[in-house]
């Protein structure tokens, strides 16, 4: 078992193989999810066999590091048993050599392949916590919306939205901004590299 039918067209051109390389001799299934708002993508495991999705709304190359990531997982449990913390030091020790393996493909632009490069020195539990990172893999996002921005972009108290909610952009706290939500007035931490849409109309 592996790939269900159409994964494969999500990948950038030249990484199936290797991917699918991953996966043999394993009970697993891979698949293309609807977008979920909180999530990028998941591996669950049932007795010996493991499911992986993956939004199908990511770039190629987004998708691919994610797909990665959840193979991390499968190769993680596979290897050194069940009782592993998540994100702990064999996922990202197995994450890691991953990542390098796909790097000396060199099938990625060099912009994109040095910014993977840095973050595989010490991998994290999302790709969206590194910003140089997210903002390398923004440039391949096909995207319609232009008021759509990374939060840190934004001048200080411009209003945003994220859904259907209405911020106002505060003070940088580390990575993150302490943002008012302007319907209930309670501050938020998000993230520099959140993609906003603008509220150029609203009015404070």
């Amino acid at each position: 078992m592996g790939f269900s039918d159409g994964v494969a067209d999500y990948l950038p051109e030249g990484f199936a193989a290797i991917t699918e390389q991953w996966t043999e001799g394993l009970d697993i299934t891979i698949k293309a999810s609807n977008p979920r708002r909180s999530i990028m993508g998941s591996c669950r495991k049932r007795g010996s066999h493991f499911a992986v999705t993956v939004n199908n709304d990511l770039n190629p190359y987004s998708f691919l590091l994610v797909l990665t990531h959840e193979l991390a997982h499968v190769k993680t449990f596979h290897q050194y048993g069940i009782r592993q913390v998540p994100h702990g030091k064999a996922w990202k020790t197995t994450y890691r050599l991953m990542l390098l393996q796909l790097l000396e493909t060199d099938l990625f632009p060099e912009a994109l392949g040095k910014a993977i490069r840095r973050y595989a020195s010490s991998p994290q539990s999302s790709i969206l916590l590194d910003n140089m990172l997210t903002r390398a893999l923004s440039i391949y996002d096909n995207t319609e919306c232009t008021d759509t921005f990374f939060l840190e972009d934004l001048p200080l108290a411009t209003l945003f939205s994220i859904g259907n909610r209405v911020f106002s952009r505060g003070v940088r706290v580390r990575t993150r901004y302490k943002c008012r939500d302007m319907g209930n007035g309670r501050y938020y931490l998000i993230n520099g590299v959140a993609r906003v849409q603008t509220i150029p109309s609203a009015k404070q």
